[in-house]
């Protein structure tokens, strides 16, 4: 940084190469030692995203921490110590969907990869979709699965793309993803729980959470609020999620 300051204050003369060379050579060494540290192994981890409560707790049993000189200080290690046990038990999303309704990942909690399922004619997933979903469950591995049936948490859950597999998934599964509209549907699945195209335009790209016979999913549309260039996306039943299945019956 020194040299970068007298090569901006001796440009004007012409003498700025020399100090130049010498920031040039620092920031080489900089970047060489970045690089080294990054290779070790355990360098970096993978964790899930951080819920809003968690974090706020945090940082602010840490300000409390260290901006006091008092005994009442440590009393900020109990707002980090509760953050952290709200991390530890919150929960990731079980399925993942794009705006499009056309890329799905699978996290069953088994392994730690996520299983991504096709029903566009993509192949693979973007790098930046990737990416976000990777950091927001957690996981470090993934894989397309050619897979259509999953069970997840006791759940089964299937992913249609055509018509004439869809009466046969249906009878297979609780809960259904397709890249339809289920309206025009020859075969009417009643009394399951089926997310289609329809859906796929309100929402906007979705999170699903299934545990003990429950499913329950936020939108990106609620999410994202009230806005004047987003979808206004209104729900009878206000619990932080769009809606709440309590049904996985036949």
């Amino acid at each position: 940084m020194p040299a970068i300051l007298f090569a901006f204050l001796t440009m004007p003369f012409g003498g700025d190469r020399v100090f130049l060379k010498i920031a040039e050579f620092g920031v080489e060494k900089i970047n060489l030692w970045a690089f080294r540290v990054a290779e070790l192994p355990y360098s970096s981890m993978d964790v899930k995203s951080m819920g809003v409560g968690a974090f706020i707790l945090i940082l602010i049993g840490m300000i409390w921490l260290f901006l006091w000189n008092r005994k009442w200080r440590i009393w900020g290690l109990g707002l980090i110590s509760v953050g952290c046990v709200m991390y530890y038990f919150a929960k990731t999303p079980n399925i993942l969907v794009n705006r499009y309704g056309t890329v799905f990942a699978v996290d069953n909690k088994v392994s730690d990869s996520l299983d991504f399922i096709m029903l566009g004619r993509q192949k693979i997933p973007s790098k930046m979709l990737l990416d976000d979903w990777l950091l927001h469950t957690g996981r470090n591995k993934w894989q397309v699965s050619e897979k259509r049936n999953f069970i997840v948490n006791e759940t089964n859950v299937g992913f249609v793309k055509n018509y004439r597999d869809y009466k046969t998934m249906c009878k297979e599964n609780d809960v259904l993803f397709v890249s339809f509209d289920k309206a025009k549907a020859f075969y009417k699945c009643d009394y399951k729980n089926v997310f289609d195209r329809k859906f796929w335009d309100k929402a906007r790209g979705a999170e699903f959470y299934i545990d003990n016979g429950r499913l329950k999913y936020l939108t990106v549309a609620k999410y994202v609020g009230n806005r004047p260039w987003a979808y206004e996306y209104k729900d009878s039943k206000d619990t932080g999620f769009d809606y709440v299945f309590d049904k996985f019956k036949k």
